[in-house]
């Protein structure tokens, strides 16, 4: 039938990534605080970001991204819309040999390969790229536009009312404003 995964735990003690000691300590950790058992290594200091994210990739069976280090290139960014990226956690980082490198926080999600690959017409290769790191990339790269949009509407509106207002009292006045 289907392989087996190793558990992260288990995983991270057969590389020499952690200790049993540690392990046990953070599985009771985690009985309390209820977080994944990735972020509270982390949190203790048993392992850095980057050992975990290979772990976890690993684990996956796709490389990891480090957005932190290496930053998406633009020409990958223009093959999917900002919406894309914000609703189903992606990121296009980069196109090599005609596929599409996409950050993923889950690259098992099915949906949001479909998705990509539907939308940018090309072949897509997963990675495993940190959740947080994901989600600040995705803001800073997409979130912006969207500000500066709504800013932009906001702008209008507030003109449309101020010429509103202008020509009530001054009727000779109707084109105080393009918008």
């Amino acid at each position: 039938m289907g392989t087996h995964r190793q558990r992260l735990g288990e995983l991270l003690v057969a590389k020499q990534l952690i200790t049993s000691e540690q392990l046990l300590q953070a599985l009771n950790l985690q009985q309390k605080q209820f977080e994944p058992l990735g972020r509270i290594l982390v949190q203790q200091g048993s392992i850095s970001e980057e050992h975990l994210l290979q772990a976890c990739a690993h684990q996956k069976g796709v490389a990891a991204w480090f957005l932190n280090k290496d930053a998406p290139e633009p020409d990958a960014l223009a093959c999917l819309p900002g919406q894309l990226c914000r609703t189903q956690q992606v990121l296009p980082v980069r196109i090599q040999n005609g596929r599409l490198i996409l950050a993923m926080r889950d690259p098992g999600d099915l949906d949001a390969l479909d998705m990509a690959r539907n939308v940018s017409g090309k072949r897509i290769e997963p990675v495993l790229a940190s959740e947080e790191r994901l989600v600040q990339a995705i803001e800073l790269i997409h979130g912006s536009v969207d500000l500066l949009h709504n800013w932009v509407r906001s702008c209008v509106k507030l003109c449309r009312c101020f010429t509103f207002i202008f020509t009530q009292a001054n009727p000779t006045c109707s084109n105080a404003c393009p918008a």
